[in-house]
């Protein structure tokens, strides 16, 4: 048996149980990554003519960020050389994929996180995964780019009903929750999409920084959630605190899953809440941002760009570098992208910058001269080799003294 949760109960009765969190080697790959050294460790013995595990380097870089494990040791290595394999993919479905998502030749952590990744996800998270796996199994150029763009319509679908889950549960936390009061953000609904609440459950906690559970309950009174935590909250920890008024649980210090009976959700809405007090301080609930560096536009370049890739590939403990750059100006007033993401063009003494802030009609944008925290990316719209910035967060400037 392959398993990559953590076991918080007797191990499974089974001939060969293989969990890097037995051990403190390899504790951070994903379920492909274990496959993955599995099969590995099998051609030591038992080679299979034909066969060469190098070809699906693409395959396990795909799962492993996806999946937001730890870009640390050995998976650094798996997923920097699947991201150059990927480049020119010998899977027929893959290829299909980048191509539907409009992902570039030049494919980077960042392509497979936010389009590659999604698109497969969808299948599963509205109903099976069997058109996913169709499209990673076909060899068939045709059917790849049939299936590559059901996936692509299903995942404007699950979109479509984030959104709508996401207001519901905003809603819901402006009549019910109290922020001087609630360390945890607990909520159950009938009507949810269960496959939609560990990707709601995850925009909530970033947003409200609290700990969040959502809860889907069926006609018979059985409700299935997704968690989400903030950091410094270990979320199964906790639930193991509340087990007594839990059906099932599992998962890891940052995301798990539940199921409890409707009868029993207000108890562990009280439970969950009076177990986040007894391991959170009030510092933990303040948002904050790590700044690596402060810099001047003038250092901004091409260059540092380039220089900052040497760093990939980003992701879950890997994180992008998140610089400040102090009073700037908007050149012009800055204008909407698909209604949600802005489109700037900023000014510090000589130096234009253009910027791209997401998502932010779920800010409250202030007034200018303002600092702002950014990523430096390349700009893949530019006709010519250029960096934008990418806004996370921006602040009114302070006056100097």
């Amino acid at each position: 048996m392959c398993h990559v949760h953590e076991i918080h109960s007797k191990r499974p009765d089974c001939v060969a149980l293989v969990n890097p969190k037995t051990g403190k080697d390899l504790h951070y790959l994903c379920s492909t990554g274990v496959a993955f050294k599995l099969a590995h460790a099998l051609t030591k013995y038992r080679t299979i003519p034909g066969i060469n595990l190098k070809d699906y380097l693409d395959i396990v870089a795909l799962a492993t960020v996806a999946d937001l494990v730890p870009l640390v040791g050995e998976n650094r290595t798996l997923v920097k050389w699947g991201l150059k394999q990927m480049r020119t993919t010998r899977w027929v479905g893959l290829a299909a994929l980048t191509q539907t998502a409009g992902v570039g030749a030049s494919i980077r952590s960042a392509d497979v996180g936010f389009r590659l990744g999604p698109r497969i996800n969808a299948a599963g998270r509205l109903g099976t995964a069997h058109q996913a796996l169709a499209l990673l199994l076909s060899d068939d150029p045709r059917e790849g780019i049939r299936l590559a763009t059901v996936l692509n319509a299903q995942n404007f679908e699950r979109q479509a009903i984030e959104k709508s889950v996401t207001q519901e549960v905003e809603l819901w936390i402006e009549a019910h929750h109290d922020y001087t009061r609630n360390a945890t953000i607990v909520a159950g609904h009938q009507n949810w999409h269960g496959g939609v609440l560990g990707i709601v459950a995850s925009r909530i906690a970033r947003r409200y920084h609290r700990p969040t559970f959502l809860i889907e309950f069926n006609s018979r009174g059985m409700g299935r959630g997704s968690g989400r935590s903030i950091e410094g909250f270990p979320l199964i920890e906790a639930l193991r605190r509340c087990s007594n008024v839990l059906e099932g649980f599992g998962g890891h210090r940052m995301a798990a899953g539940l199921t409890v009976l409707e009868t029993n959700f207000e108890n562990f809405c009280i439970s969950f809440e009076k177990v986040a007090r007894s391991l959170v301080t009030e510092e933990m609930l303040i948002p904050r941002l790590y700044l690596d560096a402060e810099v001047s536009a003038e250092s901004l370049s091409q260059s540092l760009l380039e220089w900052q890739e040497y760093l990939e590939p980003f992701g879950s403990s890997n994180p992008q570098p998140l610089f400040l750059l102090r009073r700037l100006q908007p050149v012009r007033s800055p204008y909407w992208i698909g209604n949600r993401h802005l489109s700037l063009k900023l000014t510090a003494g000589c130096q234009q910058l253009q910027a791209i802030f997401f998502n932010a009609v779920e800010f409250s944008i202030p007034r200018p001269p303002w600092d702002i925290a950014f990523h430096l990316d390349r700009n893949e719209f530019s006709k010519y080799p250029s960096f934008q910035l990418r806004i996370v967060d921006m602040r009114s400037s302070k006056r100097s003294l």
